[in-house]
Formats: C-alpha cells, structure tokens, sequence
C-alpha cells in the first residue's frame, strides 16, 4: 500500500524510487560478501557502490583539508564504493493485480483492515 501511494504521488521518481527487498546471509552486513537486491546479486563493494546511487559525486568532490571525522569518513567511504560499478537494480514491481486492487481500495477511502 505504500508503495502505491508514494508512486502516485511521486509519478516522475524525483524523491521515491521504489521497493527494494534486500536478502543476506547474515545480519552483519560487514561481514557479509553477497546481497540479493530484487533478485539481483551484489559482492559487497557492488552493493555499497548501489547504496550510494546518485549521491557520490558530491562527497567525490569534497577537497581541500577536513576537519569533521563524519565528513572525512562519508569521503572516505565514497571513495572507497567509487572503485566499483554502478549496476541499476530496478524497483520491486507489485503483480498488476495487486496494485490495481489498492489503488481501487485507496480511492473508495478504504479503511485499514478492510
């Protein structure tokens, strides 16, 4: 349901992208070396890379002395998920038919549990 509301509100993408499902073996993602994004699957740095999207170029781009140790690291992790590719992993899509029944439930102002 969320994610039906937030791509209707949201139709050209700017702030929601979509629904992703992440599987690992183990809950300690740094000890982690294969993610499953939507099926797709990532080594670590691949993944790390993916989680910094489209944001990376602006901590690439800090220079000159830091003195906060949060920005140092944010550059430092940067730089460090820059070394790998980009791999687009496309939105989770919901069945046609699942998405059609919310959008129906949503506009007759259906009520939570109905």
């Amino acid at each position: 349901m969320y994610d039906t509301m937030l791509r209707m509100s949201d139709p050209l993408l700017n702030l929601y992208k979509g629904y992703y499902v992440i599987n690992t073996e183990t809950d300690d993602w740094i000890q982690c070396d294969l993610f499953r994004v939507n099926r797709v699957e990532l080594s670590q740095g691949q993944f790390r890379r993916w989680l910094w999207a489209d944001f990376i170029n602006p901590w690439l781009s800090i220079t000159g002395p830091i003195d906060d140790p949060d920005i140092l690291e944010g550059v430092q992790l940067a730089h460090e998920a820059s070394v790998f590719d980009f791999i687009d992993v496309p939105p989770y899509q919901f069945k046609t038919f699942i998405a059609a029944k919310i959008r129906t439930q949503l506009s007759r102002g259906a009520t939570h549990g109905r």
